[in-house]
């Protein structure tokens, strides 16, 4: 990465708001350009959830015509948005308390010598693999689906990752970015069948059924019987290079190629039930 959260050791301003910026100050530098950015700035820039949703030539089934939409006040989200700002605020709160332990003088060698635990740089490689699969889902997809990233759920702590409208339907899509290879294992024995999903050699099962509240969530939303909601697990890396998507439990586990190309076949939803779900959801789940 070519920005990084630091604590400024000499005083500045931030090239964009131009605000003067005192020594000590959380902010961001960017080593490539030399110029910093104070932590408002950076934060709307990368994660705000405010922009407007441009929704580019979306065909109309019914006509075959092309019509652009731009919906003000409801955001598409950030891909990745609130882990990545959940990792910057982990990481300041270290850097802190290593400044405060060490003084001003050995704080920085010790920043140096050492790195966030991996409690905390997981967020940051959550938050990489959300980007990727967000950014090339709206790569691949075009003008074939209507995307929302990263979106609350009003009453929990947790949030969606990705939502596709197409139609083809509704896709509740997790991504994950964990290392080691991807495997379908049937542990069940002779006479059962129990399909376990393992990355690295590890029983990740558990992230299929953390799949199940999420599509109850939009389902509710969506409060459409006809309009079906499905759970995607999409994994960044670990895939070999002849393995397949598979099954496990009602939910597909595949990357985000293969799973565009899902999206994006021919569906019963209409321009208008797709228009409809999508202003639903954003409503109702918005951006974090």
């Amino acid at each position: 990465m070519s920005e990084k959260l630091i604590n400024l050791r000499y005083g500045g301003k931030c090239h964009s708001c131009q605000t003067k910026l005192e020594t000590g100050t959380p902010a961001w530098w960017n080593q490539e350009v030399k110029q910093v950015t104070c932590a408002d700035c950076h934060s709307r820039s990368n994660h705000g959830s405010d922009r407007p949703l441009k929704v580019e030539a979306l065909a109309r089934q019914d006509s075959g015509s092309a019509t652009e939409l731009t919906i003000r006040g409801v955001g598409v989200g950030e891909p990745g948005g609130s882990a990545r700002a959940q990792f910057e605020r982990l990481h300041l709160q270290r850097e802190q308390r290593i400044e405060a332990t060490w003084g001003r003088y050995l704080a920085p060698m010790v920043k140096r010598l050492s790195d966030d635990p991996q409690s905390t740089r997981a967020w940051a490689s959550g938050a990489s693999g959300e980007q990727w699969v967000g950014g090339n889902l709206e790569k691949l997809l075009g003008n074939k689906a209507l995307l929302l990233h990263d979106r609350s759920v009003p009453g929990t702590r947790g949030n969606i990752d990705h939502i596709a409208i197409a139609s083809s339907g509704v896709w509740v899509i997790d991504a994950k970015n964990y290392d080691g290879r991807v495997e379908l294992r049937d542990v069940g024995g002779w006479f059962r069948t129990d399909k376990r999903l393992y990355i690295g050699g590890r029983d990740r099962t558990k992230l299929i059924d953390g799949l199940d509240w999420q599509v109850a969530a939009v389902e509710r939303c969506v409060a459409d019987p006809e309009v079906r909601v499905r759970p995607i697990l999409c994994l960044v890396k670990g895939w070999g290079r002849r393995q397949k998507p598979f099954e496990i439990g009602g939910t597909y586990v595949t990357w985000s190629a293969e799973l565009a190309g899902w999206i994006a076949e021919q569906g019963p939803l209409n321009f208008d039930t797709i228009e409809r779900v999508r202003a639903r959801l954003a409503r109702a789940l918005p951006a974090k």
